[in-house]
């Protein structure tokens, strides 16, 4: 996609993705994540699995501790986009995420993000097709934390 067909909004959105990714790649900074990139109310929604790590209308608050236990977990996350197309609102995006365990132990999940973001320019909708989680092959405290966010599943 060239960026002269992009629209002020389009380009705004991919400028968000591209700071998103920024944070998420960074330790330290994955809160920022949680608490500036996205809406207040947010829908954070996983379809393979009918999972929501973040529901509108509720509190972040299960979807920002498990990102606080993945941040004492994780050595290492890195994001790597391998496509990424603006329309309007939303953005699509291909790419794969490797997470350092440690140990230096690593894996790579590949998947795909829809994000609809609001006149302000954060995140108001999310998307995500990954490959589904057993959470029984979850460390303890992830395990736990995501737990938490399956309660407020309904």
């Amino acid at each position: 996609m060239q960026s002269e067909s992009l629209t002020k909004q389009e380009k705004g959105n991919l400028e968000i993705v591209k700071k998103w990714e920024e944070s998420w790649n960074t330790k330290g900074q994955w809160m920022k994540i949680v608490d500036e990139i996205y809406a207040d109310t947010v829908d954070i929604f996983r379809p393979l699995e009918n999972i929501y790590l973040a529901r509108r209308g509720r509190s972040k608050k299960n979807w920002r501790a498990f990102e606080e236990v993945l941040e004492n977990f994780l050595e290492k996350r890195e994001l790597r986009t391998a496509n990424i197309l603006a329309r309007g609102a939303t953005v699509a995006q291909e790419a794969t995420a490797t997470f350092t365990a440690p140990g230096g132990i690593t894996f790579d999940i590949s998947f795909a993000s829809f994000l609809t973001f609001d006149d302000d320019g954060r995140i108001i909708s999310e998307h995500t097709y990954m490959p589904t989680t057993s959470v029984d092959q979850l460390p303890p405290d992830i395990k736990q934390a995501f737990e938490k966010i399956l309660e407020e599943k309904q």
